[in-house]
């Protein structure tokens, strides 16, 4: 049985966006496939679900049985049949809508097969990089503005970002 499989485990989207996946289809007879997406109740239990995901290592992913999230405490937001839009070298499914601010879960069937992404639907965007003393996050709001003075935490620290949206840690 075909299983799809997600290109990535975490995707952003605005709010004004609506939702499109990038999904590895290993046949080519596949052109649909079923979705749900559930919301989080709120931020610790997406994180929660987060840390699980990434606690696999990328390589033993398809030998762990077990990798599918439970979503019995997840609210229920829509179910979907949708059709896998198919280009020379990637295959994708969009949502018919946009989302309210929040985590999701996505999961899609297809053969018997389930497979699952996480993604936030948010207006504020984060980029990250470290070198061997400094860690940088830059927080900046999707209208292409700097946050000053959102609250970043890395490795159990805490700091504010300035007025251009930057925060800086000492690397570990």
């Amino acid at each position: 049985e075909p299983k799809v499989s997600f290109s990535k485990l975490t995707y952003e989207f605005s709010d004004t966006a609506t939702p499109a996946f990038d999904v590895y289809v290993p046949s080519e007879s596949l052109s649909a496939i079923s979705a749900d997406i559930y919301k989080y109740p709120g931020d610790s239990s997406f994180l929660n679900h987060l840390n699980e995901k990434i606690s696999t290592p990328s390589w033993a992913t398809y030998s762990v049985s077990s990798d599918v999230l439970p979503t019995n405490n997840l609210t229920k937001v829509v179910s979907l049949n949708l059709n896998i839009q198919k280009q020379k070298y990637s295959n994708f499914f969009s949502l018919p809508q946009t989302l309210p601010f929040g985590q999701y879960l996505v999961e899609v069937s297809a053969g018997g097969q389930k497979s699952q992404a996480l993604f936030q639907v948010t207006n504020v965007s984060a980029y990250f990089t470290q070198s061997g003393t400094k860690t940088l996050v830059w927080v900046n709001s999707l209208a292409n503005a700097p946050l000053s003075g959102a609250t970043v935490t890395y490795n159990n620290s805490n700091q504010t970002t300035d007025q251009n949206g930057i925060s800086y840690f000492e690397t570990d």
